[in-house]
């Protein structure tokens, strides 16, 4: 109830010291209105009952005056606040002016009432309106003692309007600068609240962005961190791969050394018709150790792409070829049969052909040192689906353990028949193959079953399934 009698005298009005006159208005005009309707019923049970013979002429009055608020609170209502309270002030004025008869309003007996208005004015309209009511009661008391008439009417009462406009006046105007002051104090308080909102909320994205800037920070370090433990592992792999190289190298230096200073000396204090044999064993262990050297500077120079290399345009199925007869003759003396199997219009491959030949090399020897009897196989294909040519090295040998064919291609590893026989290799030669084929965007396969024989097979990238001898690459 309290929120809607809020409601009902608050107009909308956007002026704050006209919104605070409407207000007050709305607030005059409900009493008033209730004390009007109060006495209109009154008088009614009055006039129902003859208690009082004049109540007709009253309640045309009252009837008149109901109007004449319903009006001003109209007017209000839709802003017009000035006009409103102008009409309401003379309305009340009139009211009291005819509320007794000419004769003793002006000789005084209601004089007092008229103070009302003159107050209201300066509230309700402007400070200074006080002045213009107090002149408006005057000339009216004039009008009625001159129409009346009254014989001994005097000015002097009306001297008091004039002090009671001065109060109302100072009072109002005092009002109005004091709420004015506040108004412009509450705006400089609320523009310093949203200097410091918008300040606050400027720190607090800052404070947001440097927050997010160390959360990055902080990533980049942990990134970094990361990054420097990973390269620590690979130093440290590195380093162990180094001492092992050193040692293995060293182990495999050894035994042809101490060959080599063995048979040199049976050579000197022993037999001298073993002579011969003598010999033929230095040789091997020199060409052992000739192997092995080159073996290593080769998988030196690749690692560190010291050794200078010359790509071209190489046709597989013609190195492939040169291989098999250079191994032709190893093989016939093992009683092993080797078949080549190139397939026709093969395309060519952007290569260094003495690596590749090196690869071949290494499989198809293998192959002949790791077989007793029965076979080999070479052929070639091309893979038009993955755009790729491969060349496979099948072989009926020992096979190879599933323990032993996940470190083949290990360097100086060598397998369960290479230690437990009198096979000749460095293990380094399949490191090498591999090493070759990952510098030429390739791969190695292997497949193995133990007392059936191993396949290798090597793979090489064609450009768009075909090539010519005399383009490069993206050429």
């Amino acid at each position: 109830m309290i929120q809607a009698f809020r409601n009902f005298t608050n107009a909308q009005i956007a002026d704050s010291a006209n919104q605070r006159r409407s207000k007050l208005l709305n607030i005059l005009l409900l009493g008033i209105t209730a004390t009007t309707l109060l006495a209109l019923l009154l008088l009614s049970i009055a006039s129902l009952l003859k208690i009082f013979d004049q109540s007709a002429g009253l309640i045309g009055a009252i009837l008149v005056m109901i109007v004449g608020l319903m009006l001003c609170f109209w007017l209000n209502y839709h802003g017009k606040v000035l006009l409103a309270s102008s009409i309401f002030l003379a309305l009340i004025t009139l009211v009291f002016a005819f509320a007794d008869t000419p004769s003793e309003v002006v000789k005084g007996r209601t004089l007092f009432m008229f103070v009302i208005p003159i107050l209201m004015a300066s509230f309700l309209v402007r400070p200074y309106a006080s002045f213009i009511m107090t002149a408006f009661i005057s000339a009216l008391h004039g009008t009625l003692a001159y129409l009346a008439p009254v014989t001994d009417f005097t000015p002097i009462g009306l001297i008091g309007f004039l002090v009671i406009a001065l109060v109302a006046w100072l009072a109002a105007r005092n009002l109005e600068t004091a709420l004015l002051n506040l108004q412009e104090i509450n705006q400089e308080l609320d523009q310093r609240v949203n200097d410091r909102t918008r300040e606050l909320a400027g720190a607090n994205d800052l404070l947001k962005f440097q927050t997010l800037e160390l959360a990055d920070n902080n990533l980049l370090l942990e990134q970094q961190a990361h990054d420097l433990a990973s390269a620590n592992d690979r130093l440290k792999d590195l380093d162990t791969l180094k001492s092992k190289f050193v040692s293995d190298v060293s182990h495999e230096l050894r035994t042809p050394i101490s060959n080599l200073l063995i048979y040199l000396e049976m050579m000197e204090v022993g037999n001298q018709e073993k002579n011969e044999r003598y010999l033929n064993v230095l040789r091997d262990e020199a060409s052992r150790l000739q192997k092995l050297v080159t073996d290593v500077l080769n998988i030196s120079r690749m690692e560190t792409g010291s050794g200078k290399v010359e790509y071209q345009w190489v046709d597989l199925n013609e190195i492939g070829e040169k291989v098999v007869l250079a191994n032709q003759v190893r093989a016939e003396a093992k009683k092993l049969a080797i078949q080549y199997q190139p397939e026709q219009a093969l395309p060519t491959v952007w290569a260094v052909a003495d690596q590749l030949n090196q690869v071949i090399n290494n499989l198809v020897g293998n192959a002949i040192n790791y077989t007793a009897d029965g076979c080999i196989e070479v052929n070639t294909w091309l893979d038009t689906e993955q755009q790729r040519v491969g060349l496979r090295v099948k072989d009926t040998g020992f096979g190879i353990t599933d323990l032993d064919i996940s470190h083949v291609f290990e360097r100086f590893y060598r397998g369960e028949h290479a230690g437990q026989s009198a096979i000749p290799g460095t293990g380094l030669g399949l490191a090498i193959t591999k090493e070759i084929m990952t510098q030429h965007n390739g791969s190695i396969e292997v497949e193995s079953t133990v007392g059936q024989g191993s396949t290798f097979t090597i793979y090489l990238p064609v450009q768009n399934g075909t090539a010519a001898r005399d383009s490069k690459p993206g050429g």
